[in-house]
C-alpha cells in the first residue's frame, strides 16, 4: 500500500497552519499582557502623584492611623498647649 503524496502534503500543511495560529495566539497574549501592564503602570503612578498633591503643605509626614491628628483637633491637643504655657511663665 502507498501513500499518496498530496495527502501527507495535506497534512504537513495543516500541521504548519496549526502552529501558525499557536504562534499568532501566544503573540496576541503577550500584547495584550503587555498592554494590561502599561496601563497599570500609568494609573499607579497618576495615583502617586494626585496623593501628593492632596496632601497639606504644613504635614511632614501622613500619618494614617491619626485622621484628627492631620486635621488639628487631637484629643489632648488643648491640654498639652495649656501645659506647655504655663511651664513657660
Amino acid at each position: 500500500m502507498s501513500v499518496d503524496p498530496l495527502r501527507a502534503m495535506g497534512r504537513e500543511n495543516e500541521a504548519g497552519e496549526r502552529m501558525q495560529r499557536v504562534r499568532v495566539g501566544l503573540t496576541g497574549l503577550a500584547v495584550v499582557l503587555l498592554i494590561i501592564a502599561l496601563a497599570a503602570a500609568i494609573f499607579r503612578s497618576v495615583g502617586d502623584n494626585a496623593g501628593e498633591a492632596n496632601r497639606p503643605a504644613n504635614s511632614a509626614s501622613p500619618s494614617i492611623d491619626e485622621p484628627l491628628a492631620d486635621l488639628g483637633v487631637a484629643p489632648g491637643a488643648a491640654t498639652e498647649d495649656a501645659d506647655d504655657a504655663s511651664a513657660k511663665q
